[in-house]
């Protein structure tokens, strides 16, 4: 149920800034936080839109968090723990959560995708990688 402090909100990509992993986790990966609780007047749900260039990966990683992922535009490979999905522009993706998973662009065109995490804000989310290293937002 939302808080009493939640409001409805517009959020428009080109207001919010552009975002990058300072590591090398996912190389040719960024991303706008559209809905974030810790960061607009807003709770329950954390969105996005991500962009991977031809060649870029999210690389394996899981959190606590289900996700969905609704594929805008490209084609890439999607795993989810071993379920690999070749994707395209129009599909969705469901990821449990703590589910083991991939985004990777192996076309020539960047994919756009639009997240959405089952939590109220982006920084609540904690990557875990296979090698025992996390990232937070």
């Amino acid at each position: 149920m939302s808080s009493p402090d939640a409001v409805p909100f517009l959020a428009r990509p080109e207001s919010v800034p552009l975002e990058a992993w300072d590591s090398g986790a996912a190389p040719g990966v960024s991303w706008r936080t559209l809905i974030s609780g810790d960061r607009t007047p807003t709770d329950e749900l954390s969105t996005g839109v991500c962009f991977i260039e031809s060649g870029g990966e999210l690389s394996r990683h899981h959190h606590a968090q289900a996700e969905v992922y609704h594929f805008i535009s490209g084609t890439c490979r999607v795993q989810v723990n071993e379920e690999v999905f070749a994707v395209n522009a129009g599909d969705t993706v469901f990821v449990p959560g703590h589910a083991w998973h991939s985004v990777t662009n192996e076309g020539p065109d960047r994919v756009h995708l639009f997240y959405c995490f089952a939590t109220a804000s982006f920084g609540e989310v904690v990557y875990h990688y296979p090698d025992g290293s996390t990232w937070k937002a």
